[in-house]
C-alpha cells in the first residue's frame, strides 16, 4: 500500500512538471 502510494506520488509530480514544460513550450 505504501509502495503503490510512493508510485501515485511519482507519477503525479511527473505529470505536473511534464505538464509545466508543455505550458511554457507554448
Amino acid at each position: 500500500q505504501k509502495l503503490v502510494l510512493k508510485v501515485d506520488m511519482y507519477d503525479e509530480k511527473s505529470r505536473s512538471k511534464a505538464l509545466k514544460t508543455a505550458v511554457s513550450a507554448e
